[in-house]
């Protein structure tokens, strides 16, 4: 009206619908861009529009100012004065309601610009009395109602706990699962078949799913929870503060700034001291409350419980971190360099078999009532370590059996060659016979060594050992071998008497070249030039050797000859015309070493100085020379 050349302006409200300041008069001048399209007005010299989801709804100015009025007096006889209802009506930019709410510096009726009366004062402190009491009594509502949900909150808490820890198995049934983990490697068939039909009985029982998952962790020491019972207790813990936090921050409304005008009233310029308080301490109860104290300890040893159980299901892992740790520290490679009986390959396979076989077993994921136990992890690291330890008994017996049943077998082959190879002089009877008796006595460590085979392909067999195909064929033909060459034992006894026969006749054959020999060189032993004084002493010597290596040849020959008898236990011959020619030829060696040995002591002895000579010395050599001399004399 003041400014004709505004036609009209845009108004939308001041605040949202949600709002306690919220009312059709509370209304602000907005720009065409921020106004809300479909909840809007326009205001004019002439009228108000109200645009409202499409349809539109014009009052005159003075209409809209009348409604104004009625809507102010309703508040008024209520005993709430409306915003801004003491404002200057004709100040500029301002409109009923418009601007931002001042509840809390709102009169009552009969405050005005003047002092109030006794009466109205009284009225006044009378309503502002019963509505400060209703914030009260509403605060108390409120306040009661955060603490009975709060109370409800951790009572659902527990009894969710509760409900999930009588699910949590017996010490028993955690029991009867470490006796499931036990089985031999024999069992594995029937295991897998009981462990099919009782996830088919426990999929169709259906019992409410953990509500909490943790880790079980491998240590070199221990078998530990992550995260662990200090965690879970924590976090309960901050569950339940974060429940008390979220009622706590819904704040009491007796100290709060807008009922100050209900909670301290002005009454002639002067502001009225709070008498109602602050209302109501939430934390307090909280404190005090030893029902909830109650529950919020029920909870943490309902966590405590479950961890028990957690722990004895832990325990039955504790041979699995055993083995691990023997198998981490077993060397590989210096198993494969050392030698190993049958019993440590029928040990380990068994052991390490075992181990896998149980780390297959263990269940990924186990339900403990609160808990759900994650062993995922720990199965992915104890599965390997058997397997490391398998591989290298893998590796190794095979080629251990394929070697001792290619020795063996070579062995009996050759036995059976040499059995039933014919001898045709008496080295080759020798050699038959000798291996005759050798290999009766060798046999029953062939059969001992076939047994300790048979006992590998049998390992290799049971454990499903890789080995090459042609090892078992080969394998196959080991008992047929040792029967052919104990066959050839038996025959090659039967006939050793003949052969002993046929040995005899041999060896008299080579006695009688021996002693034909012996003759040629007895005759060259004593040709007259080997004693002729005038000969050349070089000649002589080389002769003697020369009959030296022949006279050798003989006696080892005789000797041989007479070890053969002694082996067979047959009559030993004797050689007493060889002992003759060597005791000849000896004294005959014995004659030119010794005038060879006097020409140089002699001419020592002439060339030395006399006063040098000993004649100890002298005398000591002379009479052994001259034994020689009474030995020659009487000999040749």
């Amino acid at each position: 009206r003041n400014n004709p050349s505004v036609g009209f302006v845009y108004l939308s409200a001041c605040v949202p619908k949600s709002s306690v300041e919220y009312h059709p008069y509370n209304l602000k001048v907005t720009p065409h861009k921020q106004i809300n399209p479909s909840d809007y007005y326009t205001l004019s010299q002439t009228g108000v529009i109200h645009v409202c989801d499409g349809d539109s709804e014009y009052t005159t100015l003075e209409g809209w100012e009348r409604e104004y009025s009625k809507y102010c007096t309703a508040l008024l006889e209520a005993g709430f004065t409306p915003d801004d209802y003491f404002m200057d009506p004709d100040q500029d930019d301002e409109f009923p309601g418009s601007g931002t709410s001042y509840l809390g510096n709102a009169e009552f009726a009969g405050d005005s610009a003047d002092k109030m009366t006794y009466t109205e004062q009284a009225n006044k402190r009378k309503r502002c009395k019963r509505l400060s009491a209703f914030i009260r009594l509403a605060d108390y509502l409120i306040v009661n109602t955060m603490h009975v949900l709060a109370n409800n909150s951790v009572s659902t808490l527990l009894n969710h706990y509760t409900k999930l820890l009588n699910q949590t198995p017996s010490y028993d049934v955690i029991e009867q699962w470490a006796k499931e983990l036990e089985g031999s490697i024999t069992d594995k068939k029937e295991d897998d078949e009981s462990t099919h039909s009782e996830e088919e009985e426990d999929s169709k029982i259906k019992v409410p799913s953990p509500m909490f998952v943790t880790e079980l962790v491998l240590e070199p020491h221990q078998l530990s929870y992550i995260p662990d019972l200090d965690l879970f207790l924590e976090g309960t813990t901050g569950i339940i503060k974060h429940y008390q936090e979220a009622v706590l921050s819904v704040e009491n409304l007796v100290p709060d700034t807008y009922f100050d005008a209900f909670t301290r009233p002005l009454i002639n310029g002067k502001y009225e001291e709070k008498s109602c308080g602050d209302g109501p301490s939430l934390a307090g109860m909280f404190e005090d409350d030893r029902h909830l104290q109650g529950i919020i300890h029920n909870i943490r040893e309902a966590i405590k419980s479950s961890f028990e159980s957690a722990n004895q299901y832990s325990e039955t892992f504790d041979k699995f971190r055993v083995f691990y740790n023997e198998n981490e520290s077993m060397d590989v490679d210096s198993v494969a360099k050392e030698s190993h009986s049958v019993e440590y390959f029928a040990t380990s396979l068994d052991k390490y078999n075992n181990e896998h076989l149980m780390c297959k077993k263990i269940v990924p994921q186990r339900e403990l009532g609160l808990l759900l136990v994650d062993t995922k992890n720990l199965k992915e690291i104890l599965t390997p370590s058997p397997l490391r330890c398998l591989e290298a008994i893998n590796d190794l017996l095979p080629q251990l059996a394929r070697t001792k049943l290619d020795a063996i077998l070579l062995e009996v082959q050759d036995g059976v060659y040499k059995l039933e190879d014919a001898p045709t002089n008496t080295i080759e009877y020798v050699a038959a016979l000798t291996f005759l008796d050798d290999i009766q006595i060798r046999i029953d460590d062939i059969d001992s060594e076939a047994l300790v085979i048979k006992e590998m392909y049998e390992l290799i067999e049971k454990y499903d050992v890789p080995a090459p195909p042609d090892d078992f064929a080969y394998y196959q033909t080991l008992n047929s071998s040792i029967t052919s060459l104990k066959n050839s034992i038996d025959k090659a006894v039967s006939d050793r008497d003949a052969n002993i026969d046929h040995f005899c006749k041999s060896l008299d054959k080579d006695i009688a070249e021996l002693n034909k020999e012996l003759k040629i060189l007895k005759h060259d032993i004593q040709d007259p030039g080997i004693l002729d004084s005038s000969a050349d002493p070089e000649h002589i010597h080389q002769a003697l050797v020369t009959m030296q290596g022949k006279m050798d040849g003989l006696l080892k020959s005789s000797f041989q000859y007479k070890s053969y008898q002694k082996n067979f236990k047959v009559e030993i011959t004797r050689y007493e015309e060889l002992e003759e020619v060597l005791a000849e030829l000896k004294l005959k060696q014995l004659l030119w070493d010794s005038l060879k040995d006097w020409d140089v002591i002699y001419q020592e002895w002439s060339d030395a100085p006399f006063s040098e000579i000993e004649p100890e010395v002298c005398q000591a050599t002379v009479a052994k020379y001259g034994k020689y001399v009474h030995q020659l004399e009487k000999g040749l």
